[in-house]
């Protein structure tokens, strides 16, 4: 029983690796259990491991987490934005994990139009909700009707992830090139070391 039950946890320590999220929680009988499922209502202690979010997989809190999964926060900046700056202060200091997408470019420009945004930043999406520009009530209104917590429940260990282009730049024409070129120069020297049959001892 021991072993299935370490098999078991690997197995989902795994799945939380690809994404999943793991949920850990103690009965009233004193066993705890991990599961791919939310555990029972009755259940106020839980955590839940997301190994996808940001904060390099800490376990959130039950409540943070599935306001997390349910309508994630995606918060648009650019550089020299002191509003942007506002906003990102505003989400930790409420203790809400994001993902922060910076807008610096043309195609970052069109990634954030595709996403719903203008040209007034910061932009926010919080689940189905978007907002344009930084409101301090506005955004706290958006959060509690997305139930995240109005209490900070982040653990102390949490750390948010810095921003990315939101249109991460795919590889030059330059390294394709170069790519290619290192790709014949293998299948040429493999062609090269290809032992040649042996001639076969009698022939007609």
């Amino acid at each position: 029983m021991k072993g299935r039950f370490v098999v078991g946890v690997i197995t989902l320590l795994a799945a939380a690796s690809a994404g999943a999220q793991v949920y850990k929680w103690v009965d009233p009988k004193g066993v705890t259990h991990y599961s791919d499922q939310p555990p029972p209502a009755a259940e106020k202690k839980v955590e839940v491991r997301n190994m996808a979010a940001g904060g390099g997989g800490v376990a959130l809190p039950y409540e943070l987490a599935q306001a997390s999964r349910s309508n994630p926060v995606t918060l648009y900046t650019t550089s020299q934005c002191n509003a942007c700056d506002a906003a990102r202060k505003a989400l930790q200091e409420r203790g809400v994990p994001y993902a922060e997408k910076t807008v610096n470019t043309p195609e970052d420009q069109a990634q954030l139009k595709e996403a719903g945004g203008s040209n007034a930043l910061p932009f926010i999406v919080i689940g189905a909700t978007k907002l344009s520009g930084f409101e301090p009530t506005a955004l706290n209104q958006a959060l509690s009707a997305a139930r995240y917590p109005a209490e900070r429940q982040l653990p102390k260990n949490f750390q948010f992830g810095a921003g990315v282009p939101a249109s991460p730049k795919g590889p030059s024409k330059e390294q394709i090139e170069a790519a290619a070129a290192k790709i014949r120069m293998q299948n040429e020297a493999n062609e090269r070391n290809r032992p040649v049959p042996p001639k076969p001892a009698f022939q007609f």
